[in-house]
């Protein structure tokens, strides 16, 4: 498994000020505020209520961001019919090439 994830929502204030005018910069900012919220709001809370599930592990923000960046560039909508998404965890094998080059399908 990767040991990290680059996305906008991981960034720092500093590479998000790259983006500095543009609407690329508010999603940005909207993302990694709502996962932040996330992370406070619904994960922290369901740890702390269920301690023994998660074997007295204490789980950090930056461990929330990597799952949530594994799990949301492996999940894919599969069709127009459904909302809901499927993950397709061995996708990277049809589109990563020799090197790391992106290869299209």
């Amino acid at each position: 498994m990767p040991t990290s994830v680059t996305m906008p929502a991981t960034w720092t204030a500093d590479e998000t000020a790259w983006l500095q005018g543009t609407c690329a910069q508010r999603q940005t900012i909207t993302a990694a505020d709502r996962l932040q919220k996330e992370f406070s709001d619904t994960y922290t809370p369901l740890v702390r209520d269920n301690e023994t599930l998660f074997n007295g592990k204490v789980r950090t923000f930056a461990a929330y961001q990597l799952a949530a960046g594994l799990v949301s560039s492996r999940a894919f909508r599969v069709d127009d019919e459904s909302e809901d998404s499927e993950m397709l965890p061995l996708a990277d094998m049809y589109v990563v090439g020799k090197c790391g080059t992106n290869q299209y399908l």
